[in-house]
């Protein structure tokens, strides 16, 4: 059953007629409530853009975020210096064992020669910032014999 059909039967039981349901579309009341519906629609088809740009400014700022924090990955420094070792340094007791010069501690050694190369740098937060230079997963290289230059 069709809502028009469904209301000329609630007239007809309260006693109206179907004539005193017509609707004037003219009137100056359904003009003001037509603008109302208007201007609603229309505030919240504005409140809907507004939601979907502050949701693209949010996107955008955590994609700016995340790209400035992931760049840095697709670089690599690298520090490379020449360092003279001594034979005392890596074998004192001189006994020429593979096993014992691989035993040296190079990262003392490499320490104290990139120490050197920095000698102005005396108070401690300056020596810890460079010895984090020689952190461990530090790859190092040694040659022999050393490749000239």
């Amino acid at each position: 059953m069709s809502d028009l059909a469904l209301g000329s039967e609630i007239d007809n039981a309260v006693g109206r007629s179907s004539a005193a349901r017509s609707f004037d579309f003219k009137s100056k009341a359904a003009q003001a409530r037509l603008r109302a519906r208007y201007r609603t629609e229309a505030w919240f088809k504005f409140a809907g853009l507004l939601a979907i740009g502050i949701a693209a400014l949010f996107l955008a700022a955590l994609m700016f975020n995340i790209v400035r924090a992931g760049l840095p990955a697709f670089w690599q420094h690298s520090l490379s210096a020449t360092i003279q070792v001594s034979a005392a340094d890596v074998d004192p007791g001189a006994t020429k064992d593979p096993v014992a010069i691989r035993s040296a501690d190079f990262a003392k050694i490499a320490k104290t020669a990139l120490r050197g190369l920095f000698p102005d740098i005396k108070e401690r937060a300056g020596r810890k910032l460079l010895d984090a230079l020689l952190a461990p997963p530090m790859p190092c290289e040694i040659s022999w014999p050393p490749s000239p230059r």
